[in-house]
């Protein structure tokens, strides 16, 4: 007999979100480390290049739909609208299932058109060929994701976020096994071209949706009881009026998700171009453009597991709040999000950027480009970790205009800026190639500040919560960067990559401890966790005063 799930409130389905979402980008990033080491420069750029359009096409295929759901099924069960919330997930159903085909004979027909747009006139390096054929593997993905999206989106309407989280691992690990062990098997036992791996390794992603799919589906089916499916007399809403309100949450997400997409194939195109005028050789051009794209975003997605975490939870709880005109709650839940981010991100985000340059060789070994670019990047993350959840929000009080506006604006400035900062930084003798990076810091920026403005318009938000929390965190992360830098002077970082991996371990754990006393002392851990759960946590550690 299955354990019966049980729903989880907003702080718990945050954490256990962030626990899944970090345990799963853990596993991918320690999994780039053997797999970048195995295809190399020359394999990297394929597989980067095939995840862009990957991504666009997702975004298309999914059309916002799985949050969507998730928002409008969040909104009937509090209304007790069981019929109309199941019959919402049907139509979800079928217009993903319609979507994603179409999106997967378009990769199909369209993979060498792709692949010329990239490419252009560069004779060295990749293929169009090689790069059609990983845009053509990967299009299998954009079958399976996007229904195994929409019942993870059904699963956290109901606020049932454990099996939803549990299966990112599975995916997660499927993927690692089948794309390490098959792409070491084709390029050291059999010997094949580098690209043949990469082809194994994005089949992979196939193969773990899969596996996640039906470990979901068998959940679902085994713990029916908990998904009430209403009355036979229930008035139901007619199909137009659900397919509209689903329809009004996809239309947001689906333009925003879309036009990030869009804009980081055109960034990468102007970038592959900007670097090619200022002197780039077209293999320093394909490696400094799959770093950016793919390898070195890699290393801060657990930074930004919090934000993804919350993203997936915060919508149908303040969906909820909303509906029942709580603006109270809504505000709260608004500033708890921000409070729990500032306290995360902003010591990772230090911790990263002093120790760049070790961090980057743990992964990748030396490189003249990557420490440079990957502060910038840790930098850029930092500030999309807060749009993420601040547009997330937005979007679940019916303001999705206003988050596409914001969106859209912010392409917008970083599509203009990015060639005059790559000539710039060229004119000036400073590195071209952080030109893009630094345009895309500056627009996120300004969507920033435009998000907290509408938010605040549309439900009255004070901050001062939030701003109170960051003063009270400005001591702590100052006697923290103090510390890891005297250790970074006192120990400086070692050549062997695995004592490295240890040295590094206890600056972090140093850094934490300090940051995490000094808070507590402060009181900022009480005020953004609450005193039962931080004296709960404490007592179990044998620590609490």
């Amino acid at each position: 007999m299955e354990k019966k799930i049980k729903k989880n409130s907003f702080a718990e389905s945050t954490f256990i979100s962030y626990f899944a979402i970090v345990a799963s980008k853990v596993l991918g990033v320690v999994y780039n480390i053997p797999f970048y080491a195995l295809i190399g420069n020359a394999g990297g750029f394929i597989y980067s290049i095939a995840y862009q359009i990957y991504a666009l096409f997702l975004d298309i295929s999914t059309s916002g739909i799985p949050t969507a759901i998730s928002i409008v099924v969040g909104h009937y069960n509090s209304l007790k609208k069981y019929a109309t919330k199941e019959k919402a997930y049907q139509i979800g159903i079928k217009a993903i299932l319609f979507m994603s085909i179409i999106s997967f004979l378009i990769m199909q027909i369209g993979a060498e058109a792709i692949a010329r747009f990239y490419l252009s006139s560069m004779k060295q390096g990749a293929t169009i060929a090689d790069i059609a054929m990983a845009i053509r593997i990967i299009s299998i993905c954009v079958l399976v994701v996007p229904l195994l999206s929409i019942r993870r989106g059904y699963l956290q309407g109901h606020k049932f976020f454990e099996i939803s989280s549990f299966s990112q691992i599975i995916e997660q690990l499927i993927r690692i096994i089948v794309a390490l062990g098959g792409s070491y098997l084709i390029i050291k036992v059999f010997q094949r071209h580098v690209k043949y791996g990469v082809y194994i390794a994005l089949l992979g992603a196939s193969i773990g949706a899969i596996f996640a799919y039906l470990y979901v589906s068998k959940r679902i089916k085994n713990n029916k009881s908990s998904f009430p499916m209403g009355e036979k007399d229930e008035i139901v809403d007619n199909s137009k009026d659900i397919a509209l309100k689903i329809l009004g949450y996809c239309a947001t997400i689906t333009l925003v998700s879309i036009a990030s997409s869009v804009y980081n194939i055109v960034d990468t195109k102007l970038m592959l171009e900007g670097l090619k005028n200022v002197g780039y050789s077209d293999i320093d051009n394909q490696h400094i453009s799959s770093l950016i794209s793919s390898w070195v975003p890699r290393m801060t997605e657990v930074m930004g597991a919090l934000a993804l975490a919350m993203t997936s939870s915060i919508a149908p709880h303040i969906s909820d709040s909303f509906a029942r005109n709580d603006l109270k709650d809504v505000s709260n839940k608004i500033n708890k999000g921000i409070s729990i981010l500032m306290l995360i991100t902003i010591p990772m985000m230090i911790g990263m950027f002093v120790f760049a340059e070790p961090y980057f060789r743990i992964f990748y070994g030396y490189d003249k480009y990557g420490p440079s670019l990957f502060r910038i990047n840790v930098v850029f993350n930092l500030i999309v970790c807060y749009t993420m959840v601040l547009s997330m929000s937005l979007q679940s009080l019916g303001k999705g205009r206003k988050v596409v506006f914001t969106t859209l604006l912010s392409i917008i400035v970083n599509m203009v800026l990015d060639l005059p900062l790559i000539y710039l930084l060229h004119y000036l003798g400073l590195p071209a190639y952080l030109g893009a990076g630094t345009s895309s810091i500056i627009a996120e920026l300004l969507k920033l500040v435009l998000l907290l403005k509408y938010i605040h318009e549309a439900v009255d938000v004070s901050y001062n919560n939030s701003f109170e929390i960051l003063k009270k965190e400005i001591i702590p992360l100052a006697a923290m960067s103090v510390v890891i830098v005297l250790l970074n002077i006192v120990l400086p970082p070692v050549e062997s990559r695995l004592l490295l991996v240890l040295q590094l371990a206890l600056y972090a754990l140093c850094g934490m401890i300090v940051f995490l006393l000094l808070g507590l002392n402060n009181q900022m851990i009480y005020d953004v966790f609450g005193k039962d759960i931080v004296n709960k946590i404490l007592s179990k550690l044998h620590l609490r005063r």
